[in-house]
């Protein structure tokens, strides 16, 4: 488990590969159409860099932390 897990937001995601393509560890998946979330990330590879969010056009990705603060105030 990485020390600052993110999430993938399915209704922003478009599944482009750009988070792929970046992520050092190859920890994202593309899942298969209609699979949600589009992307995912295997957490247990995942160092918490967050370049993936970076690269993200559709700014998709972000911590889970701060997906739960905006979702559950948490």
């Amino acid at each position: 488990m990485s020390a600052d897990p993110w999430f993938v937001v399915t209704s922003a995601c478009t599944a482009c590969g750009a988070c792929l393509r970046t992520c050092h560890l190859r920890c994202l998946r593309i899942n298969p159409p209609g699979i949600s979330p589009p992307v995912r990330i295997l957490d247990d590879v995942c160092d918490g860099c967050g370049e993936c969010a970076e690269v993200c056009p559709a700014e998709a990705i972000y911590p889970i932390q701060e997906v739960l603060r905006a979702t559950h105030g948490t």
